[in-house]
């Protein structure tokens, strides 16, 4: 009958698309997951407070261009602390270690109106190919168990963050200032040798006079 005739030749039906799921309620960030881990252990997916690794390809959805990757290790960050561009910090709350998945993130969760260099257009909406690897440490649930607030929780993971680049500057500018003090007694010591040629026994011209 026509109905046949309508579905004579007709492609097989393509395999379903992975759910897309609107985490920021506006259609901002949408997260499609690709790899769904085994298991259902609400320990394995993480909250604010912990440290995750991901691994991850960023492409400019307008073009497809590539702008960004993790090249050959993994990328951390802990969640909830304001160091990565609010869709991640969405969409990562629902993955589980293992999972992968396509985050599709609009410009006002990226990068906004500056862009990001010559990388990232103003407003660009991007789509990034990430896998969950691991959550590094269960600070978030730590704090959790211990009754502490997502509100008093986060300025503790800022400060942790800070103390750490505080450290780290400071171990920078005391590596420089050796390097400095090193450069400048070795100029002395030859400002030094030049001026008086080898010393004499008894202090010869580099002697300091009464």
């Amino acid at each position: 009958g026509p109905r046949d005739d309508a579905t004579a030749g007709a492609a097989p039906p393509a395999p379903p698309a992975p759910d897309v799921v609107d985490v920021a309620g506006d259609g901002g960030v949408l997260v499609a997951v690709t790899r769904r881990t085994r298991g259902n252990d609400a320990d394995q997916t993480p909250i604010d407070g912990d440290t995750v690794a991901v691994t991850y390809v960023g492409r400019i959805a307008a073009t497809g261009r590539e702008f960004d990757r993790t090249h050959g290790y993994p990328f951390k960050f802990a969640v909830g602390a304001g160091a990565v561009i609010r869709g991640w910090e969405l969409a990562v709350k629902k993955l589980r270690v293992g999972d992968a998945a396509t985050l599709t993130v609009r410009g006002d969760y990226a990068y906004g109106a500056d862009g990001s260099g010559d990388d990232v257009p103003p407003h660009a909406t991007l789509v990034f190919e990430v896998e969950l690897v691991e959550i590094l440490d269960n600070g978030g649930r730590a704090s959790a168990a211990a009754g502490v607030s997502d509100r008093e929780r986060l300025p503790a993971v800022r400060a942790e963050r800070e103390a750490h680049e505080q450290a780290a500057k400071a171990k920078r500018e005391e590596a420089k200032a050796k390097v400095e003090a090193a450069k400048q007694a070795r100029a002395e010591k030859l400002a030094q040798n030049s001026k008086g040629g080898p010393k004499k026994k008894g202090g010869g011209p580099g002697k300091k006079r009464k």
